[in-house]
């Protein structure tokens, strides 16, 4: 199981993160962590890309999934991201 991120931040704007790696919680707990591969324009679904033995995932918003993306360098950056 995955570390909580120390920094992390909830992010609703899910369509803004492809290519980040980010920490996807449901119910509080860690299921995985990726980088997001592709994200719906409506921001309800994205993909993680496969890694090691992680087939590639699709994370559905609707069924309870959190992603949370860690501190950013600049807090400019992270303002935008998570707006």
């Amino acid at each position: 199981m995955a570390l909580d991120l120390v920094g992390a931040y909830l992010v609703t704007d899910w369509h803004r993160i492809v290519s980040y790696t980010v920490q996807i919680r449901r119910a509080g707990a860690v299921i995985r962590v990726g980088r997001v591969e592709a994200a719906t324009s409506d921001a309800r679904m994205i993909w993680l890309a496969s890694e090691g033995v992680d087939t590639r995932v699709l994370i559905e918003k609707a069924e309870g999934y959190e992603v949370w993306l860690e501190a950013l360098p600049s807090d400019d950056a992270q303002f935008s991201l998570l707006q």
